[in-house]
């Protein structure tokens, strides 16, 4: 986006000079969201119709998309660098870059401890890490599919111990009030979408 300057006076018909915005919209802008949904359209039936993802009841799910952030899933390696590669030639379609920085590989499974291939995306190859965070939620490299929910832990009680550090004198039912507000929903954040063990459970109470 490139800073533009606009001459204007208090008269109505006065129009600034003629200005080509070349890329980008404004931030904040009703055509924005459908707009990104064009892009986001063009990723999501190019990647489903490889057809090399992974299978729910018979549905292909080879991505996971929310906003800006993507997650790919496949049952091999090299499935998912098919995957990687119908991405990054959508990409340079449409002049977008992805951040290798922010991009990683994770394994889930029986085979979780073995050393996959390399991958790259654009040319540039992504690390294959033990955890990886999608949309807040820290996913376990494991035998099964697993969430950390250590770090959901430790910001409640960075937010229990901010809410008793500025409470002084306050009464008890009212400092119980704010952490129900605002410390229960970040331990909460998104639980009900994963099946959490007897002993999890045990902790987080």
């Amino acid at each position: 986006m490139v800073p533009i300057n606009f001459s204007y006076t208090t008269s109505y018909t006065t129009f600034s000079d003629t200005v080509r915005i070349r890329s980008g919209v404004r931030q904040g802008g009703v055509l924005s969201p459908r707009l990104f949904n064009v892009y986001a359209d063009v990723f999501i039936n190019s990647v489903v119709s490889k057809n090399t993802g992974c299978y729910l009841n018979r549905c292909c799910m080879a991505c996971i998309m929310y906003a800006h952030d993507l997650m790919l899933l496949s049952a091999s390696v090299s499935g998912l660098q098919q995957l990687l590669d119908v991405c990054a030639h959508n990409a340079k379609d449409s002049c977008l870059q992805f951040n290798d920085k922010k991009s990683h590989c994770t394994v889930v499974g029986p085979k979780h401890k073995c050393k996959p291939s390399s991958l790259s995306l654009s040319g540039k190859h992504l690390q294959w890490v033990e955890s990886v965070k999608y949309l807040g939620i820290t996913f376990l490299s494991s035998k099964i599919f697993s969430v950390d929910l250590n770090q959901l832990r430790h910001k409640f009680f960075g937010c229990t111990n901010s809410i008793l550090v500025h409470s002084f004198g306050v009464s008890e039912l009212t400092k119980l009030h704010l952490m129900e507000s605002y410390c229960y929903p970040v331990l909460s954040y998104a639980l009900e979408c994963f099946n959490l063990t007897s002993a999890i459970l045990e902790q987080l109470s």
